[in-house]
């Protein structure tokens, strides 16, 4: 009869390969996630084919109050031009992608989350979205933009600190400005294209995602056992590209 041996594997290492498991799969969810979320961008802008936008998918507070309530769901998915659309969604769907090592729930609520910040903010804080409306990706673009710094922040890699720290202050700094003055950055190279900008959505967008974030972060330390909480960090080095975010106007 031949002995088997028995091996003993670390418990650390078999979590750990559960783990990378389980972002494989997260980032192929992600892949098949995008493909709806383009699919729906382009349904709700085939207007601008004709020379108009969708304007009955915008947010108008008047109009939520009269019953059109679907306006709080579709408005971020709406542009005003092909410019518009081309900035937003561009920026949008590369924030996305890089959240591809989180779970699907997750990237669905930072979504949520800048989103509802953009609006609250907009809605609380601008009165000509009375008149004007609201619509548009950037709030939920600088949102996620901000939480891809935050993840690339908690990195074991010192350069990718940096590079995290960096992209979340250059947002958090663009937001706070564009906030104080009512005005976008660079807003005279857009021609006219933006329609009528309402700058403080990208501010709420940023503050919605983040407080997210920490929510997530502050449940995520908590599920570990206490002797590893010092030591932990969600994002690995090897998680993130050093692919540039451009963050929309």
């Amino acid at each position: 009869m031949k002995a088997i041996a028995e091996v003993h594997v670390p418990a650390a290492e078999i979590s750990h390969a559960e783990e990378l498991t389980a972002r494989s799969v997260e980032k192929a969810h992600c892949r098949y996630e995008l493909a709806p979320l383009a699919a729906l961008i382009a349904l709700l802008n085939l207007p601008l084919m004709a020379g108009h936008f969708a304007d009955c998918f915008a947010f108008l507070p008047g109009a939520v109050r009269a019953g059109e309530w679907w306006r709080l769901l579709t408005h971020p998915f709406v542009h005003v031009s092909w410019y518009h659309l081309l900035l937003d969604a561009t920026a949008f769907f590369m924030a996305y992608a890089e959240l591809r090592p989180r779970r699907w729930r997750e990237r669905f609520g930072l979504v949520a989350a800048a989103g509802a910040g953009g609006l609250l903010a907009a809605w609380w804080t601008a009165p000509v979205v009375a008149t004007c409306g609201l619509c548009g990706l950037s709030g939920i673009a600088h949102g996620l933009a901000a939480v891809v710094g935050l993840d690339l922040a908690q990195s074991r890699d010192r350069l990718l600190r940096r590079v995290g720290l960096a992209s979340f202050a250059g947002v958090v700094l663009k937001s706070l400005v564009e906030a104080l003055t009512g005005e976008i950055l660079f807003a005279s190279w857009h021609f006219g294209w933006l329609g009528t900008p309402i700058a403080v959505c990208h501010a709420g967008g940023v503050i919605g995602a983040s407080i997210l974030w920490l929510c997530f972060r502050a449940n995520r330390r908590q599920a570990l056992p206490p002797g590893n909480r010092a030591d932990w960090h969600y994002a690995k080095g090897s998680s993130h590209g050093f692919s540039l975010l451009a963050v929309p106007a």
